[in-house]
């Protein structure tokens, strides 16, 4: 009886993956070969090649071994042992999605910065403190408040402390452009601006790339800046010595004009 080899979820993921890490490395050194690349992860340059081809997929056995190889840790290797599908359904649940009555009301950028503030160990329930930190003014924290309550997203327990109930949120999926989600992203980038200003490089990153790509992969795209941004945040989250609000504020734009047979294309 033959044994059937248990194909790996995500093996185009992984695939990609590889392709990328081959591509970083022959970058470096262009004497560097797909056959020296097959003796590092342990596998044939035939056997590679069909890899690559996507004419092989790849099992779990062998992601096994070429994640050892490689050394990817648990954490590195848990999302191409899952689908797509699965890793996001699971993400999702973790996330609440915001309708846009409520985006509308708490859309500027203050009010999501509160409900990670009190997440840190320096929290105390003090308006002026709150402005302080964050750098606006009494009067917008105490309204910020008011309707971070309205919308259920912050409660007070008896002795009058603030508690956030609102968990991890999500605005509208990625292609509904609003004018709240406008709102918020212009204010975040005019934020960012400032940093490059006031911010040491030693306490932020702001870096970029500039690059010609196929405009039909946009969606592709999306997916993976959505895992990366969700990914980053279940990291960050797990520390519970947390003293600071940051913003991760990722941008994927156009410096040539599109024409109207691409954006065809990519709607």
């Amino acid at each position: 009886m033959v044994q059937r080899r248990e194909i790996l979820p995500d093996s185009a993921g992984f695939r990609r993956f590889l392709i990328e890490r081959y591509d970083e490395m022959a970058s470096s050194n262009r004497r560097y070969s797909l056959r020296a690349f097959a003796q590092r992860i342990g596998v044939d340059s035939s056997t590679l090649s069909r890899l690559f081809s996507g004419k092989r997929a790849v099992t779990k056995d062998m992601f096994d071994k070429i994640a050892d190889r490689i050394g990817l840790d648990p954490e590195q290797r848990a999302p191409f042992r899952s689908s797509i599908a699965d890793y996001n359904s699971r993400i999702d649940e973790k996330y609440r999605l915001l309708s846009q009555d409520t985006y509308r009301l708490i859309a500027d950028w203050y009010h999501f910065a509160i409900l990670e503030l009190m997440k840190t160990g320096q929290f105390k329930s003090d308006p002026r403190r709150i402005a302080k930190q964050l750098k606006i003014s009494v009067p917008q924290v105490n309204s910020a408040l008011e309707r971070l309550k309205r919308v259920g997203f912050l409660t007070q327990n008896k002795k009058g402390q603030w508690i956030e109930s609102a968990g991890s949120t999500t605005n509208a999926e990625p292609h509904e452009v609003t004018a709240a989600n406008s709102q918020l992203q212009l204010q975040l980038m005019q934020k960012a601006t400032e940093a490059i200003q006031d911010v040491p490089f030693s306490k932020r990153d702001q870096s970029s790339m500039i690059l010609a790509v196929d405009p039909k992969k946009i969606k592709e795209v999306r997916r993976r800046i959505d895992r990366f941004r969700r990914e980053l945040t279940e990291y960050l989250e797990k520390d519970k010595s947390r003293s600071a609000v940051y913003s991760i504020l990722i941008s994927f734009f156009p410096l040539t004009q599109i024409s109207e047979t691409q954006e065809r294309q990519n709607a």
